[in-house]
């Protein structure tokens, strides 16, 4: 398996990592150490505590590079309640894209890094 980074891109479910997720950096353990990592979190109040639990766990579990900013997508309740689904241009999601661009430029940069400055 060959790739440079990993953006992360997750819903909190009950105030943290769905266990899904959390059961696949588990496993492909050697595959994700190191590498930079930008996280991208969703839900009712933006998925803060996701985000901060994903923090943990690829920076001081997987010792990844993990960009500081996350980008965090508050969504309205009708995308929680309902069967309604994003499309990608919807204004929560466009009102975003500024942070979005800043994240995937610092993982290039981070790639471009030596790996023991990457921290």
């Amino acid at each position: 398996m060959k790739w440079d980074a990993v953006l992360v891109v997750s819903p909190e479910y009950n105030w943290g990592v769905p266990g899904i997720l959390k059961n696949t950096f588990d496993h492909l353990y050697k595959e994700w150490v190191g590498k930079p990592a930008g996280i991208i979190t969703f839900g009712s109040r933006g998925g803060s505590n996701c985000a901060e639990a994903l923090k943990v766990v690829l920076g001081n579990g997987l010792r990844m590079s993990v960009v500081d900013k996350n980008v965090m997508i508050s969504l309205p309740a009708e995308y929680m309640m309902t069967q309604k689904r994003l499309q990608g241009d919807e204004e929560v999601v466009t009102e975003h894209e500024g942070e979005l661009v800043e994240l995937v430029a610092e993982l290039v940069r981070r790639h471009d890094m030596p790996q023991a400055a990457q921290a």
